[in-house]
């Protein structure tokens, strides 16, 4: 239609070669099947929320607090965070390497000096995570180099995982604090509150909570927004909020 509200949940799946199909089919398969749920009970409790205020305000930390809280709230029992400090690259790459269901970044463009080689440097196993990392260009498919929700989702290998199952980030280099932390609390709220249950609703429920705070659409940044903010990764993939049952 011509609004903003989406007909359909839209994923991406960026991918080169063969081996990468492989790889992520191996990697939401197991994800979605809990294969290795006795193995890795502890992860399905376990989130990293890294919020850097040094470029883009000290509204970066309290939206990652909101959300550590909504985690909790929601029976999470170990929701690492960090709001300040130094070495925001060391410290992401820890929390993959240790295993997190949810791993989410709010910042600037750069993501604090987080990049693909710390994606390929964590060694998390099968323990993926959700990633969502909104902020300027971690979901620009379009240009010529790898953006950061590409990488994780084609991390790793069938044999060796890294990475996430899926990833929301946002396009372009014209983004705006306000609007990316709305959406990444939104995602949240959709999962937990409101229980949607795939990655493609997850994105949707970020765009629905920026259209509920501003309707009126002010000088189109709601529309821009609304197609900026992409999924990396197959829109029907189950999420876990909980440890699965069997």
């Amino acid at each position: 239609g011509n609004d903003l509200l989406p007909e359909v949940l839209l994923g991406r799946m960026s991918l080169r070669s063969s081996s990468e199909i492989s790889t992520v089919v191996y990697k939401i398969l197991n994800y979605e099947k809990a294969t290795y749920l006795d193995n890795y009970i502890n992860y399905y409790g376990k989130a990293a929320m890294a919020g850097d205020p040094s470029s883009s305000g000290n509204s970066c930390a309290i939206t990652k607090e909101v959300i550590k809280e909504t985690l909790e709230a929601h029976g999470f029992a170990d929701v690492d965070i960090m709001t300040s400090g130094s070495s925001w690259s060391t410290w992401m790459q820890n929390e993959l390497s240790d295993g997190v269901l949810f791993f989410n970044y709010r910042g600037y463009l750069g993501m604090s000096g987080f990049s693909a080689s710390n994606v390929d440097n964590a060694s998390s196993g099968w323990k993926l995570p959700f990633a969502t990392i909104l902020t300027c260009g971690t979901g620009s498919f379009a240009e010529d180099q790898t953006a950061m929700t590409e990488k994780f989702f084609r991390a790793g290998s069938v044999t060796n995982p890294k990475g996430g199952v899926a990833a929301i980030g946002t396009a372009t280099w014209n983004t705006h604090t306000l609007f990316n932390n709305i959406v990444d609390m939104g995602i949240y709220d959709g999962l937990l509150a409101d229980n949607v249950e795939t990655a493609g609703a997850a994105l949707v429920s970020g765009k629905f909570a920026l259209y509920n705070t501003y309707p009126g659409d002010p000088y189109e940044w709601i529309s821009a927004f609304t197609q900026w903010n992409n999924l990396m990764g197959d829109g029907a993939t189950h999420i876990w909020t909980n440890t699965p049952e069997v």
